[in-house]
C-alpha cells in the first residue's frame, strides 16, 4: 500500500459522535479534532496511524461479530466492529471497566 491508497483506509467513524468535556476530543471515535478535520487530506500513511492509536485494524471490521463476554462469557452479537453504531451507543454512557478486555454483552453492560 501506498500513500495514494488513502481511500482504501476506512474512516473510523461510528457515527455517534459527540465531543468529550474538553471538546478537543471525539467520544465516538476516539480521535481528535484535528484528526477529524485533516482526515480526507491524510495519507494512507497519516490514517494507518491514526487507527493504530486507537487499536483498530488496518482495515474494516465485519458489520457484526458473535464474541464472548469477557465479564460473564456470554455469547453475543457485537455491532461495534462496523462503520455503524452499534446496540450499546443507544445506552447512557458508563465508566470504563478497567478490567474488561472487549465488548460487554447486553445484561452485563446493562447491569
Amino acid at each position: 500500500m501506498n500513500d495514494n491508497d488513502a481511500g482504501e483506509i476506512p474512516s473510523p467513524c461510528r457515527q455517534t459522535c459527540r465531543l468529550d468535556p474538553s471538546g478537543k476530543t471525539c467520544e465516538g471515535c476516539g480521535r481528535t479534532i484535528d484528526e477529524i478535520a485533516r482526515w480526507s487530506a491524510m495519507n494512507a500513511g497519516e490514517r494507518l496511524a491514526v487507527r493504530r492509536r486507537l487499536g483498530l485494524p488496518d482495515t474494516a471490521w465485519p458489520a457484526a461479530a458473535t464474541v464472548a463476554c469477557p465479564r460473564c462469557g456470554a455469547p453475543f452479537t457485537c455491532g461495534g466492529h462496523g462503520t455503524q453504531a452499534c446496540w450499546c451507543a443507544s445506552l447512557p454512557p458508563r465508566p470504563l471497566d478497567s478490567a474488561a478486555t472487549g465488548c460487554l454483552c447486553p445484561d452485563c453492560l446493562k447491569g
